[in-house]
């Protein structure tokens, strides 16, 4: 028979495990203490009862996002018209009774809940929700499918929300999207360099516009620029390029900055003059002023008939009259 020698301990060795068990249960409480925090954190978690979230166009309800606590379990329905086409903020096609899709999965971010919804087609990716809200009406959702655009909700607490479509109409939605703080300052840089013509030094200039026009791409192509105003800053810099090229995109990048509901119905009309003429055809609008070797002004070439007054003046360009009298003052000052 072997000999079993019991272990001995000193008091110290007991005080050391004693201790090393109080910081063991000290820790797991925190643990549960944080973890419950961080799952009723937040305005949007911190609210028991059911929230409903709209996207919305005008008093037309497109998109409904619910929340809702069942068997201490968050659950996030997904309500959206049977079939719709979503570009930007404009949704056109709309048809069919709202369907609905539960959230696989439902997590809470501070003042942000994110749902995810797994995609109903094959190898199809998940469509991810990210709502901000302050729980008193105004809240903001971030689609992964759509980045750089913010939705704007209407937010209310355990509200039903009626639909009313139509099937087939399109609608535009409110939206939210940043704007680029590089091009407004290349703007703000293309337009004070070119406050007194008579002091310009047009080598200097050129190699300028070129520069800002190289960096403008470059933000065109990392998918930088989101605003309506970013694409309008965008093209006045490619406006003032040297070949038909720049101001047909200059005129393609206005009207993407209407499309996202800026104001660029001149600098639409102006670019697309500079690109006829550039292009060996009249301009239609009016737009373009020339000095001619005599140090007169002239709009030719112009095809003044193409177009009414009532025309130009939808696109914010002065009627004939008007123009005349700018060409004339024009002339005269030299």
């Amino acid at each position: 028979m072997s000999n079993l020698i019991a272990p001995r301990f000193t008091i110290m060795d007991i005080r050391v495990v004693r201790q090393l068990i109080y910081n063991f249960l000290f820790c797991f409480a925190c643990v549960l203490v944080a973890g419950q925090s961080y799952a009723q954190s937040g305005t949007i978690a911190a609210q028991p009862e059911e929230r409903v979230w709209a996207i919305k166009a005008g008093s037309v309800t497109l998109m409904t996002f619910s929340l809702s606590l069942h068997d201490d379990k968050w659950v996030a329905i997904w309500r959206q018209p049977m079939s719709y086409n979503l570009v930007d903020e404009h949704i056109s096609g709309v048809k069919g009774p709202p369907v609905s899709r539960v959230a696989r999965t439902v997590q809470f971010l501070g003042h942000k809940v994110r749902m995810t919804f797994a995609s109903p087609f094959p190898n199809g990716a998940d469509d991810e929700f990210v709502i901000s809200g302050d729980g008193h009406g105004d809240a903001t959702l971030e689609w992964n499918a759509y980045n750089g655009v913010t939705f704007l909700l209407e937010d209310r607490a355990a509200q039903a929300f009626g639909y009313g479509w139509s099937d087939g109409d399109s609608y535009t939605l409110l939206v939210r999207r940043p704007v680029n703080s590089e091009l407004t300052s290349m703007y703000s840089n293309d337009q004070s360099a070119r406050v007194e013509p008579s002091k310009i030094d047009w080598t200097a200039l050129r190699l300028a516009d070129a520069k800002r026009r190289e960096r403008v791409q470059q933000l065109l192509n990392e998918k930088k620029l989101s605003a309506g105003i970013d694409y309008y800053h965008a093209a006045y810099i490619f406006q003032h390029g040297y070949s038909p090229d720049d101001y047909l995109k200059a005129h393609v990048l206005a009207l993407i900055a209407m499309a996202r509901g800026y104001n660029a119905a001149w600098i639409a009309a102006a670019t697309l003059d500079r690109y006829l003429q550039s292009a060996g055809h009249p301009q239609v609008l009016g737009t373009q002023f020339k000095q001619e070797a005599n140090k007169a002004y002239t709009q030719e070439p112009f095809d003044r008939s193409l177009l009414s007054d009532a025309e130009r003046q939808a696109v914010h360009v002065p009627v004939l009259a008007d123009q005349e009298k700018e060409r004339k003052a024009l002339s005269s000052s030299k």
